[in-house]
């Protein structure tokens, strides 16, 4: 049971990738939860790094 989240940095964005292990369904691994609390951390990362980049924030070009 459990996650893993990779990433590569690169000179002008960062590429992630997760996976959810689950040996035993229903023994305390949520993966949907674990998705969308992953997705709402990315977005706010994502909008952290506009910002200091002085990019407009929701410029959906850079997605």
């Amino acid at each position: 049971r459990g996650y893993g989240i990779n990433y590569i940095i690169e000179p002008k964005r960062i590429k992630f990738g997760a996976e959810g292990k689950t040996g035993d369904v229903g023994k305390g691994t949520n993966l949907d939860q674990f998705g969308a609390t992953l997705r709402q951390c990315l977005l706010e990362l994502k909008v952290i790094c506009e910002q200091s980049n002085e990019i407009p924030v929701g410029d959906s070009s850079r997605l």
